[in-house]
């Protein structure tokens, strides 16, 4: 699916974004608008747009109901984001068996 999205869209992004970058590419390849979006979500346009823009960060719950309005899986979706995205920002939270060692 990240052929039809410009690859500057999604590289070097959180995961939120990456995921949000995908999904506007997927809607812009369907030929999918914001308003169409929006009412085939019950979302208002103005909150697909914050979300498509980074201005709200997409939540799984947001990106799944975009995926099934947009007929794509999520786990795809969230799969594709996590390849094109292996220099993303990461929490380190330390592993509690390590210690155990």
């Amino acid at each position: 699916m990240l052929d039809c999205i410009p690859r500057s869209l999604y590289v070097m992004q959180s995961l939120p974004a990456a995921v949000s970058a995908i999904l506007r590419g997927i809607a812009a390849k369907y030929q999918v608008d914001q308003r169409e979006l929006a009412r085939r979500t019950g979302y208002h346009q103005v909150k697909i747009s914050r979300l498509f823009s980074g201005k709200t960060t997409m939540g799984i719950e947001d990106a799944d109901i975009i995926c099934q309005a947009l007929g794509v899986a999520l786990p795809e979706i969230i799969a594709e984001a996590i390849a094109e995205t292996p220099d993303r920002p990461r929490k380190s939270t330390p592993d509690v068996r390590l210690r155990r060692m």
